[in-house]
């Protein structure tokens, strides 16, 4: 088994080797999937992370969303703290990078997730990889860790998790998991949605990435 050091350098550098337009035709249709999943049409909130670098854009998920007339929660990383606050936004709501360059809602309103989400909602995470039973590592920093437990606790009937990846982010190795880490609901990519009964999926993304890398 390797470390999260490694995977995450691993699985870091696979996602940073897509072209812009490459990740660009990825997340079309990766949202694309997303967007046409029943739980989604029954969420009525969705919290979302706010894409920066070479993630899986959420531009086009949140037009989907407010579109659908749902309501949208984003993160606000607080790095003294190192947690996360957030806040309701809309189409007009003012987004300005912050110091890690991660675009971030300029509103003083703080809500609090568990607090509004049910088990018909879902909470959008980021990820730089994830295995075969649906563990996600990212930065290394614990901030969506937090905050996940603390969703988990605190509802009784808690939110779907949903992580979106590029099929290239997938590690066929476990990774390391440690008390803190949440397993995801499911996890979405352009080659389809994975999820506990996804044995037959993994196996033809693990067959279809060897080719590539060969």
């Amino acid at each position: 088994m390797w470390t999260k050091a490694d995977a995450r350098d691993v699985l870091l550098r696979r996602r940073n080797a897509l072209t812009a337009r490459e990740r660009e035709y990825k997340t079309l249709q990766i949202v694309e999937l997303l967007c046409a999943q029943e739980w989604w049409h029954r969420a009525r909130t969705i919290h979302t992370y706010l894409s920066f670098g070479t993630e899986v854009s959420t531009a086009q998920l949140r037009e989907c969303a407010w579109k659908a007339g749902k309501r949208i929660l984003a993160p606000i990383v607080q790095r003294t703290s190192k947690s996360l606050l957030h806040a309701e936004i809309t189409p007009q709501t003012v987004l300005l990078p912050d110091s890690y360059g991660i675009p971030t809602p300029q509103t003083p309103d703080n809500v609090e997730p568990h607090q509004i989400m049910d088990a018909h909602d879902c909470i959008i995470v980021p990820l730089v990889g994830f295995d075969a039973q649906l563990y996600r590592i990212g930065y290394g920093k614990g901030y969506y860790d937090r905050f996940l437990q603390h969703v988990s606790t605190k509802n009784a009937a808690k939110p779907r998790f949903v992580g979106l990846a590029y099929a290239v982010q997938y590690s066929a190795e476990l990774l390391p998991v440690e008390e803190h880490d949440i397993r995801l609901d499911s996890i979405i990519t352009e080659w389809g949605v994975v999820d506990v009964e996804s044995g037959e999926l993994l196996a033809q993304m693990q067959a279809r990435l060897e080719g590539i890398q060969r």
